[in-house]
């Protein structure tokens, strides 16, 4: 869990590479696979938080609702952001990766994190410095009320089975 605070409208930012390959065996022998970097943030821009995305050399940009975005797409696949709003300040994101050819027609979920902010007003009537967070950290929330602390828990999606073929 990490905490991120912001004064420029920015609630939480990272910059991740999405990736998904799929193994065609003989007599091709070959691997095809489809990824992308994308740097994803959420906003508070007007009172409204966005989700934007910066990937492969496009900026997108997503109010918060129950939708899947495709970010990338090549002749074989996309990669695509799903958001789903969660109650209170809270909001899931989902990384997917689809190949689609021929009889190859499958989407997995690559990378998912749940994000959870507080105004920094809010964050500090938590009274959490006994928890060992810096007196910098605590002055700057103190300085800036209107900004957003944001709490993070990244999941992975489960491995695929170690078993023999």
């Amino acid at each position: 869990m990490t905490d991120l605070v912001s004064t420029a409208g920015v609630i939480w930012e990272k910059c991740l590479n999405f990736k998904q390959c799929v193994k065609i065996g003989w007599p091709i022998n070959k691997e095809i696979c489809i990824g992308v970097g994308a740097c994803l943030r959420l906003i508070e821009k007007g009172g409204t938080i966005v989700l934007q995305i910066d990937a492969a050399g496009q900026h997108f940009e997503y109010n918060l609702g129950n939708a899947c975005h495709p970010i990338y797409t090549v002749a074989i696949g996309k990669i695509e952001i799903c958001i789903e709003k969660q109650p209170g300040q809270t909001v899931r994101l989902q990384a997917r990766a689809c190949i689609g050819y021929g009889p190859i027609n499958k989407c997995w979920d690559i990378w998912g994190t749940d994000i959870h902010w507080l105004t920094a007003a809010e964050f500090a009537a938590l009274d959490l410095a006994p928890l060992g967070l810096s007196h910098d950290v605590l002055a700057r929330l103190a300085q800036a009320p209107d900004a957003s602390v944001a709490f993070e828990d990244e999941f992975q999606p489960l491995a695929p089975c170690p078993c023999s073929d």
